[in-house]
């Protein structure tokens, strides 16, 4: 058996952690396949809207999981968390602004 995390997030600041064991030899679309026999809803456009990450990693529905791997299903970014800081200095200024606050 492979032990495996699935994370999930379907939207701002909402993520969905599941714990899963499959048999051997098994593939990520056979985790996501799993989730759906939960009932937990995974609509089809989900897996061409969202990433697959393994560790951190991009991967493919057909990579190999082994015992212990994380599987990520995460949204596209709308803006990197750098131009985020950027605008947020911007309007907060200095003395509102994360590790100028005081």
């Amino acid at each position: 058996m492979v032990r495996i995390t699935l994370v999930l997030s379907q939207g701002l600041r909402q993520v969905l952690e599941f714990n899963i064991e499959l048999p051997t030899h098994s593939i990520v679309k056979d985790a996501l396949q799993v989730l759906s026999s939960w009932h937990i809803d995974l609509p089809e456009e989900l897996t061409k809207t969202h990433l697959l990450y393994c560790w951190g990693k991009q991967c493919t529905p057909e990579q190999k999981l082994q015992d212990g791997d994380r599987i990520e299903l995460l949204r596209h970014l709308l803006r990197s968390p750098r131009e985020s800081r950027a605008r947020r200095f911007a309007t907060q200024g200095m003395r509102k602004a994360g590790l100028f606050k005081k």
